[in-house]
Formats: structure tokens, sequence, C-alpha cells
């Protein structure tokens, strides 16, 4: 209250600074009302709170004890040693030359200095991490391998049982008052949950703009058409258990998939499928070697504009391009002068309409160029970006999606769009 329009202003407790004082903490000299007693005891549990009544508070502060003279009271504070100090070590030589403080001035400016981080907390760190929390809860699982929907549209499955359809052109901005550090971000239009509640191995979008999934674990081949929500089964394996897929330029279907068996060498070929009759089958070179690694690792395929196939095999470090007879064509291991230097690790596949073949190579946290004989031609230097999955559009803009390494948290969901032939 103005002390000009009003003889005196009522005291407001210490803590909430709202309600009129009730009640008085000897120990530390606070004033509090009812409601904040409890919590003012449990921020130092350790400490002998003597709370009473505003009234019947001690007119004098109460001085803490010295730790070297038991039954002495500290006046004063020693900044060199950091402790309260009594008259008695004041008449000691101990303390000589040191600086010294009247102890409330010391506690008041600690009173300021808590009260400052306490406002830096409220304002600026706690909502920072409220901010990643939110991320954190509310983002899908990590995406890895994406496919293109339409221009600007592509569809992402992670590390969950939900895909999300994205769009490039639709961002949410950040609100007035959040840090800046936190740029705007792409939001799902859409969400799809699968029916067993497994997570998606690999999707793919038909000719026709069919969003299509391999489940791993339920050895099946799904499809959602016409960007409902309704899943029919569209493949149902007995001995393999899909992968990577593709729909090729034709409207069928080039899955890549290893044996569902106990046995630790397991088989891995790649089937060509028209709706859901299998076709083609591809497992060895022109000698009956294997093609394609027997590690259950991560594999996936794609089609480029000479009808070639092009599979990422992560065990082999390998991309793997046999032509459409399912003859050997290349292998690609990766290039010497990576940018990180180590060695390659392929992931997510794609190619452009330059006849391009491009891959993911997580570990070294770029996309690996090569043409369509096999020859690198460049590197995408993704810096602290690590891509684990990619899809060019009709325009050849290329959408990544992986993680960075940042400072409030390990690892993030974060997604890329790159004019690269630009």
């Amino acid at each position: 209250m103005d002390p000009r329009n009003s003889a005196q202003d009522i005291m407001r407790c210490d803590l909430c600074e709202t309600t009129i004082v009730q009640m008085h903490c000897d120990t530390c000299l606070v004033n509090l009302c009812r409601a904040c007693v409890g919590d003012h005891i449990s921020t130092d549990e350790t400490m002998d709170h003597k709370v009473v009544k505003f009234q019947s508070r001690k007119t004098s502060p109460l001085y803490p004890r010295c730790a070297s003279h038991e039954k002495e009271r500290c006046e004063m504070y020693c900044r060199h040693c950091d402790i309260p100090v009594c008259l008695t070590c004041l008449a000691s030589d101990q303390h000589l030359g040191h600086k010294l403080s009247k102890i409330l001035q010391v506690v008041g400016e600690r009173k300021e200095m808590i009260k400052k981080e306490l406002n830096q907390l409220n304002d600026t760190i706690y909502p920072t991490y409220l901010d990643i929390a939110a991320v954190e809860q509310n983002r899908m699982s990590l995406p890895q391998n994406v496919a293109c929907f339409r221009n600007e549209k592509f569809w992402t499955c992670g590390d969950s049982s939900t895909m999300a359809l994205y769009d490039f052109n639709v961002e949410e901005h950040l609100k007035e008052g959040q840090p800046s550090q936190y740029p705007s971000r792409i939001v799902p239009l859409k969400t799809i949950t699968t029916n067993s509640g497994n997570k998606p191995a690999d999707i793919t979008v038909s000719t026709s703009g069919d969003l299509i999934y391999t489940h791993y674990e339920d050895r099946t081949v799904n499809i959602v058409k016409n960007e409902k929500t309704n899943i029919e089964e569209l493949i149902r394996l007995q001995n393999w258990k899909p992968q990577g897929i593709f729909s090729t330029f034709s409207g069928e279907l080039l899955i890549i998939m290893e044996s569902y068996d106990k046995n630790p060498s397991k088989q891995t070929k790649v089937a060509r499928y028209s709706g859901s009759t299998e076709i083609q089958s591809i497992q060895f070179d022109d000698e009956g070697n294997p093609l394609f690694s027997s590690t259950g690792s991560d594999k996936y395929i794609c089609e480029d504009r000479n009808l070639d196939i092009c599979v990422t095999d992560c065990g082999a470090k390998a991309v793997v391009v046999v032509n459409q007879a399912g003859k050997m064509r290349f292998r690609y291991n990766g290039h010497i002068f990576a940018p990180k230097g180590k060695p390659f690790n392929p992931k997510g596949i794609t190619t452009d309409s330059q006849g391009h073949i491009l891959s993911c190579d997580e570990t070294n946290c770029c996309v690996h160029i090569i043409n369509e004989n096999g020859q690198f031609l460049r590197y995408i230097h993704c810096k602290d970006f690590h891509p684990n999955g990619l899809c060019t559009d009709t325009d050849d803009n290329l959408f990544l999606t992986g993680y960075i390494e940042c400072r409030y948290v390990t690892y993030k969901n974060h997604m890329k769009k790159i004019e690269y032939l630009h």
C-alpha cells in the first residue's frame, strides 16, 4: 500500500508474500502465515525450527551457537574462513587480519542471492526443462525409416506402435516467452497405431498413396488405404520375418526378410510381391553365395530409376545393388574419408530422379551419395545430426529423420529437409 494514502501497511508472509503474517520462525527469523509453516519447515528438516505466534517472537535475533565455544553466540562472520564467529573467537589470533562482517548482514546477502537464484530457476531453467519434457513426452519415438507421401509430406515410424504423417509446411511455433533456443517444430497431421501394438519394422507409400508397413514379430505386411485409420492385413508370411519394404514404380512390393527359425545362421532374401502373391525370390549370387548377411541386423530397400534393387545391409556394412533379375551389380562398402572416420554404418536408403543412391550413415553423421554404378560422388555432412531414415519427393527434396546430441538431453528426435541438388 502507498504510505501517502494510508497510515500503515500490513505485514505479509515472507514465503507467499500475499497472506497476512500470523507466525514467526525464531530460528530463521522468517515471518509466516499458517498455510506456509509446513513448507518452511520442510525446506530444511535438519534444522530445529522454532515457530511461534508472531506476537510471541523474540525481539532480538537468535544468533547461532559457536562451533568452537559452545556457550557463546556468533554475532560476526569471518568471510575468510566462511564461518560464524563469536567474541571469544575474535579475541584470539586465529582470525587476525581476516575480513569480518555482521552476521545479520551476511544472512541478508545470502537471502538475496537465494531469491535471485530462485527467480532464475522459476523464470528460465524450469520453463526450459518443462519444454524439453513436453517435447519428449509428446514426440513420436525416434523415427527410423521415413516414406514420402506427397511433396513436403511424409510418413514416419520408430520405436513405438504409432506411425505419423507430417507436413514440413505446417509448423508449431513457439509461444511468447518460451526459450529462443527451441525453434519451431513440425507437428503430425495424423497418427495411426498398429492393430497388434507392436512397432512397424519399415514403411512405404504405394503409387496410389496408401501407407504400407511391415511387422517383424507378427510376420505380416499391412496396408492403410486412402489415409484412413482402418488397417488391412495384406501378406502373412510363414517361415520368414519381413524387414525393409518398398513400393516399386510398377506398383509391386519389394520386401527384404530373414528366415523365421532359431538357427543362428539365419537366411536373408528379397521377395517381390504382386498383391499378396510372391513372384520373385532373390537370395544367392551366380556362385551360390548369399547376397546379404545372415545377421539379424537392420536392412532397408528401395528401387532406382533403372529398376535395380538397392539394399542397405547394416550387418555387412554395405549397400548391395542387384538388377531387376536379381543379378549382382555392385557392393558399396563406404568411403575411406568418412566425416568422423568411423566404419560405414548404413541405415535408410533412397534414390532420386538423377539416378543417385543415397544412404544414411548414422555413425558418421552423414549421407553417402553414389551414382547408379556404385561410384562415390559426395557426402551430405550433417555435423552432430545422426541420420537413420530418409526419402526424397518428386522435387528431389531430401527428408531426414534421426537424432542429435544436445546440451540438455542425450538424444532428441529431429527432422531435416535438405535441397541437396541445388
